[in-house]
């Protein structure tokens, strides 16, 4: 059946509420009006293949969505944008929400005839493709008008400057204007009182507008150069989510330190040396992220943040953790790869709900016994270590479900993993193997289990054919 047959055939479906279309047809042109017939059709999702080595070629003709009466929500995947794609789009007496995602916007684009839908549009999204980025918007869609928007994505484009006008969206309560180019935030944006998701992030921002909404919840201003933070940024009282990484050595952090509602903090590649002091105030904080700094000592202070379940300490100058550490009963997940640890820290043994430990590219030469008393563990990562030997006590762990020893010093590997029923991946990759290990026989559940053990010149057990795959 050709493609103008299939949608003649959904004309018939007089009760469809929702289609989704995945197009790889060879039309270079698209009639939809056989779906005008569907007075139901609420929801529309047309998708373009589009890959990194096929361009985007397909387009609507003339009045192919305007009839679209009853539509609610349409997304475009892969299209090209043409000067009667909007004309058509305002023609949609229902239309709420609007994603044009992958398309091609090097055609003349008429925005501006939008405006005859502002009354009832909420959501409109612009999010790009990087494989396609000189097909991408260059110049900021004349949207400003849309003064009953909620929520606004402009993502993945060519575009530098945003207008003044944007300050006329004040019912924006989410604004994503990231991945592009922009290097300045006008000073109008206070003008969105009612804005709760702000994302800059992926830009080339050096600064940010004093004024901004005191409602926000979620801010991501990561990756971009802003070194400075606006003075009344501690005005943000109901920030839960925040990322400032990779701004490099922002200098006045401090204004953090009153924000207590805060509950995910992204600090990497901040050119820290320490963990800022002031840290401790933010009690309700969940995750913590100071990856890739210069940090060379944990201070006592960490303790304070009881409420963690997420810590990544990882890529710095650390050689051991602080006795409070332990203070931390509700931690999950504990990163602290690529530092200057000799051994695994002993106060983590405390850590009894701790289900993950990453402390891979250490100086470590022993795994201590007290990790078998680690009840909750599921994963154990110490690639690239020194460790020579793998103690018989980890048969304790019989919630443990990945074990990644890779690039060690290890030749033998222990019958341990008789009590180990979720046991799912093993990598030993990189050690001193010079056959297969028999121990690997000894488990329970082979045929869900993942083996890694790089390039061993021998014939592996027989019993390996019942694993889910080995190497």
């Amino acid at each position: 059946m050709v493609f103008p047959d299939v949608l003649e055939a959904f004309g018939s479906l007089s009760s469809v509420k929702t289609i989704y279309i995945y197009v790889q047809a060879s039309e270079d042109e698209i009639d939809l009006s056989p779906l005008h017939k569907l007075e139901k059709l609420e929801k529309l999702e047309f998708e373009s293949r589009v890959s990194k080595v096929r361009s985007i070629s397909y387009e609507f003709i003339d009045n192919t969505l305007g009839g679209l009466k009853h539509l609610k929500t349409l997304s475009l995947y892969g299209f090209v944008f043409n000067n009667y794609t909007a004309v058509d789009i305002s023609n949609m007496p229902s239309i709420e929400e609007i994603e044009f995602r992958r398309c091609d916007y090097t055609q003349a684009a008429n925005f501006e005839s939008l405006i005859k839908i502002n009354d009832h549009l909420k959501t409109l999204i612009f999010d790009g493709y990087r494989y396609f980025k000189s097909r991408a918007l260059t110049e900021f869609p004349a949207i400003t008008s849309l003064t009953n928007l909620k929520k606004l994505v402009i993502d993945s484009t060519s575009i530098t400057n945003i207008p003044e006008e944007i300050g006329n969206l004040k019912n924006l309560e989410y604004l994503v204007l990231s991945s592009s180019d922009f290097q300045e935030i006008p000073s109008s944006i206070k003008n969105l009182k009612k804005l709760k998701y702000l994302d800059l992030s992926l830009n080339e921002l050096t600064a940010l507008p004093t004024g901004l909404s005191n409602k926000i919840e979620h801010l991501d201003i990561s990756n971009n150069n802003i070194l400075t933070l606006p003075s009344d940024f501690n005005k943000l009282k109901n920030i839960q989510y925040l990322s400032l990484s990779n701004n490099g050595a922002i200098t006045n952090l401090n204004l953090l330190k009153n924000l207590k509602k805060i509950q995910t903090l992204h600090l990497e590649s901040l050119e820290l040396k320490e963990i800022p002091s002031w840290l401790k105030n933010l009690k309700q904080l969940e995750f913590l992220n100071l990856s890739y700094n210069e940090i060379s000592t944990v201070s006592s202070s960490i303790g304070d943040l009881v409420n963690l379940t997420t810590l990544n300490l990882s890529n710095n100058l650390i050689p051991t953790l602080p006795s409070n550490i332990k203070k931390l009963t509700k931690l999950l997940y504990l990163h602290i790869s690529n530092n200057a640890l000799t051994t695994v820290p002993k106060y983590i043994k405390n850590l009894k709900n701790l289900i993950d430990l990453n402390v891979d590219n250490n100086v470590i030469d022993t795994i201590p016994d007290f990790i078998a008393e680690m009840k909750s563990l599921k994963a154990l990562s110490m690639d690239y270590n020194k460790i020579t030997t793998i103690p018989t006590s980890l048969s304790k762990l019989k919630t443990l479900e990945e074990l990644y020893l890779n690039y060690n010093e290890i030749s033998e590997l222990p019958n341990i993993f008789e009590n180990m029923n979720n046991i799912k991946a093993i990598e030993l990759r990189g050690n001193k193997f010079n056959t297969y290990p028999l121990s690997i026989c000894e488990v329970k559940t082979k045929s869900q289990l993942s083996l890694d053990m790089g390039n061993i010149n021998d014939t592996a057990p027989e019993c390996y054919n019942e694993l889910q795959s080995y190497y």
